[in-house]
């Protein structure tokens, strides 16, 4: 049996542990006279999933990336939308943003789910420099008090020159579900002062998202 204790005295235990946690591609193709370039095992491509010999693209957890599958998804509709602009230039247009790993979800299946996009506050600290944070508990959200499953946190990450939001994670009911507003708030460059123009129905889990991002302006009037 394992026991966690946390910092406020709570102590979790377990008769497992799983560790899961890290991947290989599986690259045994031989390239005949041709220039693949490889790094670490994995295919090297550009923006556009264009490998070193421009006419071969590859996708998925053999280019090292971000490997889940909704990012191998999009990664896919990239290199074919990329694919049929060079085939048919007058009727498709090729991607004009490069793929954003960073603003791609990750989801972790457990009880309580976890999710998370964007920076860490951590890494988030490191490239811009000071930021703000904000919290809310599940605990103090009504939908999740209904259901009986109060454990978990939304926890915002801004930029505090510009108080863009940058760094969405959530650990609690519903969290690879709520995460995509996350992705929708960082994709859109939205500031912390955006979520007063935003209006979230009651009773949901959502809330919770909305008391955290009030939370980086000091406005979270439900968090206990």
């Amino acid at each position: 049996r394992l026991e966690l204790k946390l910092n406020n005295n709570t102590t979790l235990t377990a008769d497992k542990v799983l560790l899961s946690v890290g991947r290989k591609p599986v690259n045994n193709l031989t390239w005949k006279g041709i220039n693949i370039n490889e790094e670490k095992g994995a295919i090297v491509i550009n923006d556009f999933m264009q490998t070193s010999c421009d006419k071969i693209y590859a996708i998925g957890d053999v280019t090292g990336k971000m490997q889940l599958a909704h990012t191998a998804s999009k990664q896919g509709l990239m290199a074919a939308q990329h694919i049929a602009s060079r085939l048919y230039p007058e009727k498709y247009f090729a991607p004009q943003e490069p793929l954003n790993y960073n603003n791609i979800p990750r989801c972790i299946f457990t009880h309580p789910e976890i999710a998370s996009v964007g920076y860490t506050q951590k890494d988030a600290e490191e490239i811009f420099g000071d930021v703000i944070v904000g919290k809310f508990p599940f605990a103090a959200n009504g939908k999740a008090v209904a259901m009986g499953n109060i454990n978990g946190f939304v926890k915002t990450i801004a930029r505090k020159d510009t108080s863009e939001l940058v760094g969405m994670h959530i650990m609690g009911p519903n969290a690879a579900e709520l995460i995509a507003q996350g992705t929708i708030m960082i994709v859109n460059k939205n500031k912390a002062e955006d979520i007063d123009s935003f209006v979230f129905a009651h009773p949901t889990l959502s809330e919770a998202i909305m008391e955290a991002m009030e939370d980086l302006q000091s406005k979270s009037i439900h968090k206990i």
